[in-house]
């Protein structure tokens, strides 16, 4: 499920002096970097050091606002406000060569569909006020933060849109965010015989959001029908709506 930030993986550079070694490169793999909240309220992501020594991560929840248009925002969420998801544990270890399960849990599902991200950022240790962590030669390393895309469902997911074949727009009257598959120029209904299929630039669309499709998926004047072929996440189906074209 793209949204407008693709790159769920953020490589900083730390500055320090230059000293380079095997373990700088050293640090966390986190997987899968999308995951869709179930049902229950709850979903696993996957932690694993290939680290010689321990590795302490913290993690951060953003909300994603406005999400796949020129006007996404990013918010931080506080686990402790009861809003939004809760990440357990929030702060961890990771003893050389491990995996760790972690946990997230949606305690109120939303009336519409909401996304977040949730950074795992390598610290020097749990507690960041310790002084004896800065201790020690300075190292130029490279720091990993992970962002995992977090889906969360409605209480009562519905998929539903609408589609203007005159303007190309679609818009997205349900309460999930919409993956068009393809979309077919058709000669009649209730069959594929004939249909010409394409698949459109922007193919997720968010609740209360329209897209304007590529004009050039409806040349010619040889269909009556435009047939959109869609895949609904919550439930793992797919489906096809038909919309005249006249």
């Amino acid at each position: 499920m793209p949204l407008k930030k693709s790159k769920s993986l953020i490589m900083i550079l730390a500055a320090s002096p230059l000293i380079l070694s095997a373990s700088s490169f050293a640090g966390i793999s986190v997987y899968p970097i999308s995951v869709p909240m179930q049902k229950s309220g709850g979903a696993q992501i996957s932690v694993t050091t290939n680290s010689a020594t321990t590795e302490y991560v913290k993690t951060t929840v953003k909300k994603i606002n406005n999400p796949a248009t020129a006007q996404e925002s990013e918010s931080v969420i506080s686990q402790s406000s009861g809003n939004g998801i809760v990440v357990t544990p929030e702060k961890f270890g990771l003893s050389p060569g491990t995996t760790r399960i972690i946990r997230l849990i949606n305690i109120q599902p939303p009336q519409t569909e909401e996304a977040y991200r949730v950074y795992f950022e390598g610290v020097p240790g749990l507690n960041s006020n310790d002084k004896n962590e800065q201790k020690g030669p300075a190292k130029l390393g490279i720091s990993m933060i992970w962002g995992v895309l977090v889906t969360v469902p409605p209480a009562t997911p519905r998929l539903d849109f609408t589609l203007d074949p005159a303007r190309g727009v679609v818009s997205n009257t349900g309460n999930i965010h919409l993956k068009i598959n393809s979309i077919g120029l058709c000669p009649q209904q209730l069959t594929d015989e004939g249909c010409k299929w394409s698949k459109p630039v922007k193919n997720s669309i968010y609740p209360n959001q329209h897209a304007t499709l590529d004009p050039a998926l409806f040349k010619g004047n040889n269909y009556r029908v435009v047939k959109v072929k869609y895949f609904n996440w919550t439930d793992k189906t797919g489906g096809v709506k038909e919309f005249s074209a006249r």
